[in-house]
C-alpha cells in the first residue's frame, strides 16, 4: 500500500511539471499538522485565488473571503504576502496547489507539489552480541521516506542503516544515538554499550530464575502425590481392618447360641436325667430280698 501511494505520488510530480512548467520541490506535511505555502507575488497584491488540484480552496481579496470544499474552516491566507496556510493536515491533502494573484491589474502564478505523510515513530535501540561483535539495531517505521543515521562520541558517523556493528571492547559508557527521519520530522533513540551486557547477563538471570521455580514447583507437585498416595493407603488398610473385625464379630455370635437357647437345653439335660428308665426300682429286685 504504501509504494502503491508513493508511486501515485511520483506520477501527480510528472503530470504538474508537464502542466505548470518547472515546479517546486515537493513540500511536506505531517498529518494533523499544519503547512504554509509561499504565494511569491511581487508587488501589491489586490486579490488571490488557491487552487488544489483545480479545484477552489479558498479566495480573498480586500473586502471578502471564500473559502471551498474540504478546506472550509482550515485555512489562513496572508493578505500581504498571499502566502496559505492549512492547518489540521490530512493525506487528502496531497497534491498540487496553484496561486493565483492578482497584482497591479496582472497574475502572477506560483505552483506547488504537497504531500502529507505520518511523523516517524520513536526509534527503539535495541542490542546483540555475537562473540567479540555488538551490533546496535535501531527500529522505526517501514516508511520508504525514512532515513537512518548514526551518532557517535566524536559526532556524526558517516554509516547509514538501521544497524551499526561496532567491537565488543567499546567503553561502556560510550553512548550512540540514532538518528530517523522523514523529510517532514525527525525523531532519536541513544543507548549506552554497558547495556549490551546487562541485557545478556538479565538473560542469564531470567533463565537461572525460571529454572529454579520449576524446580520448587516439581518437588511440591511431588511432595503433594507422595502424600497423597499414602494417605490414600492409610484409608484403605483402615478400611480392610474394619471390615476383618466385622466379620469376626459376625462368626463369632452364629457360632455361640443365644442365651435363652442355652439355658432351655440346661433345664432339658436334668429333666432327661431324671426320668431315664435305668434309674428306676426294679420290683422283682425288691422281691428277692424280703424274708420268707
Amino acid at each position: 500500500m504504501p509504494a502503491k501511494h508513493y508511486m501515485i505520488t511520483a506520477l501527480s510530480f510528472l503530470i504538474a511539471k508537464f502542466t505548470f512548467g518547472d515546479v517546486a520541490s515537493t513540500s511536506y506535511g505531517i498529518t494533523n499538522g499544519t503547512i504554509t505555502l509561499k504565494a511569491n507575488i511581487r508587488g501589491v497584491l489586490e486579490e488571490i485565488l488557491w487552487k488544489w488540484n483545480d479545484n477552489k480552496v479558498v479566495e480573498v481579496d480586500k473586502n471578502s473571503r471564500d473559502e471551498y470544499g474540504r478546506f472550509a474552516g482550515r485555512t489562513v491566507v496572508n493578505f500581504t504576502t498571499g502566502d496559505l496556510t492549512i492547518t489540521a493536515l490530512t493525506e487528502g491533502d496531497s497534491g498540487n496547489y496553484q496561486a493565483e494573484a492578482q497584482v497591479a491589474g496582472k497574475l502572477q502564478h506560483s505552483y506547488h507539489r504537497v504531500e502529507i505523510i505520518d511523523p516517524v515513530t520513536e526509534p527503539i535501540v535495541t542490542c546483540e552480541t555475537s562473540g567479540k561483535t555488538l551490533t546496535l539495531v535501531c527500529a522505526a517505521d517501514l516508511n520508504p521516506l525514512t532515513e537512518y543515521s548514526w551518532e557517535g562520541p566524536e559526532g556524526p558517523m558517516l554509516l547509514s542503516g538501521s544497524e551499526l556493528q561496532l567491537d565488543s571492547g567499546e567503553s561502556p559508557d560510550t553512548v550512540y544515538t540514532c538518528v530517523v527521519k522523514n523529510p517532514a520530522t525527525e525523531r532519536r533513540g541513544s543507548i549506552t554499550i554497558h547495556h549490551c551486557f546487562t541485557a545478556a547477563g538479565a538473560v542469564i538471570i531470567n533463565l537461572a530464575i525460571a529454572l529454579g521455580v520449576l524446580s520448587v514447583l516439581l518437588v511440591v507437585v511431588i511432595g503433594i502425590y507422595i502424600y497423597c498416595k499414602k494417605r490414600s493407603e492409610g484409608t484403605e488398610r483402615e478400611t480392610n481392618d474394619l471390615t476383618e473385625q466385622e466379620d469376626t464379630s459376625n462368626g463369632g455370635l452364629l457360632l455361640a447360641p443365644p442365651p435363652e437357647q442355652q439355658g432351655v437345653g440346661e433345664e432339658q439335660g436334668v429333666l432327661g436325667d431324671e426320668d431315664r428308665p435305668g434309674d428306676e426300682e426294679d420290683p422283682s429286685h425288691s422281691r428277692q430280698e424280703s424274708p420268707i
